[in-house]
C-alpha cells in the first residue's frame, strides 16, 4: 500500500483505543510521524508506535513517542481553565477590509477544535484565529532569536 504524503487525502488510521482511530504509522512516512502523533494522548501515541507491522521502524516510533512533550490531557486543559490560564488573544479586527484564510481539517482535527473551543468558552473560528495568529507570531519571534544568535556569532 502507498504511503500517505500528508496532503489532501485523509490520514490513514486504525481503530484502537475505545474505537477511536489513531494514525497508522505503517502507511505514514517517518518525517510526518511527530506531526500526526503530537495531538494525541500518551496512550494513543504508544498504541500507534507499538505496531508489529512497523518491523524495525517500531523502535524509532517508540523512541519518538518517548521524546515528545506530554500528550493532550482533558484533565490538564480543565485544570488550566479553572486556574485562570489564558490563551493570548489577538486584537479585534479593525477596518472594513478583512482578509480571510480558509483551511480544511479532517474529522478528528475538527472535533478536537470544537472540544478545545468549548473548553475555552470560544467559538471554533475564534480559537482557530487565535491559534493561527499566535503561531505566526511564534515563527517571527523564533526567527528574530535566530537572527540575534547569528549576529552574536559574527561578533555583531
Amino acid at each position: 500500500m502507498d504511503e500517505w504524503d500528508g496532503e489532501f487525502a485523509t490520514m490513514p488510521t486504525t481503530p484502537r483505543i475505545g474505537g477511536r482511530p489513531i494514525p497508522d504509522l505503517t502507511r505514514i512516512p517517518e518525517r510526518l510521524w511527530q506531526e500526526v502523533l503530537l495531538p494525541l494522548t500518551h496512550a494513543e501515541r504508544r498504541a500507534a508506535a507499538f505496531d508489529i507491522a512497523l518491523g524495525a521502524r517500531m523502535h524509532a516510533a517508540i523512541a519518538l513517542t518517548e521524546s515528545m512533550p506530554p500528550g493532550f490531557s482533558l484533565a490538564a486543559a480543565r485544570k488550566s481553565i479553572k486556574e485562570g490560564t489564558t490563551v493570548p488573544a489577538p486584537r479585534p479586527l479593525e477596518g472594513p477590509v478583512r482578509p480571510q484564510v480558509n483551511i480544511r481539517l479532517d474529522a478528528n482535527h475538527h472535533e478536537r477544535l470544537l472540544t478545545a473551543a468549548e473548553l475555552l468558552g470560544q467559538k471554533p473560528t475564534q480559537l482557530a484565529r487565535m491559534l493561527v495568529v499566535n503561531g505566526v507570531n511564534r515563527i517571527f519571534a523564533d526567527q528574530a532569536r535566530l537572527a540575534v544568535g547569528r549576529a552574536d556569532d559574527d561578533g555583531g
